[in-house]
């Protein structure tokens, strides 16, 4: 679930969806378990470390969207009770890893002589160099 402000604040029935997912947290930390969660939020540099081909990012890139300073970037405040991660250059160097593993590793199925067709980019996460 995403449950940064800029998001929550744009779904209905907001008061009932969390309370549930309050429940749902102290059901989680009742039984021992952690809730971490995961805030997306560029700075400068994480928008130049952005490929201009990854599917997904080079938009916020590209419009400087989701600014780390921005208040609609942070946890909505009746959940924020955890440890807060930002996702940002580190997100690109993930993403450009995964592709150069995808471009060294040899498809399984299908011949090794085969030209790469760019088609197994996984989930739309980026496009294949070309």
């Amino acid at each position: 679930m995403d449950f940064q402000r800029g998001v929550v604040e744009r779904l209905p029935g907001l008061d009932a969806l969390v309370s549930r997912v309050q429940r749902a947290i102290a059901d989680v930390r009742g039984h021992g378990g952690i809730i971490v969660y995961v805030r997306v939020a560029f700075t400068e540099a994480d928008w130049a470390a952005i490929p201009p081909a990854n599917a997904i990012f080079a938009r916020f890139a590209e419009n400087r969207m989701m600014h780390h300073e921005d208040p609609s970037t942070a946890i909505d405040d009746r959940l924020a009770h955890s440890l807060h991660v930002d996702v940002g250059a580190a997100m690109a160097n993930i993403l450009l890893a995964a592709e150069a593993l995808r471009l060294s590793t040899p498809r399984q199925d299908r011949h090794p002589a085969e030209a790469d067709d760019g088609q197994d980019v996984a989930a739309g996460y980026g496009s294949a160099p070309g």
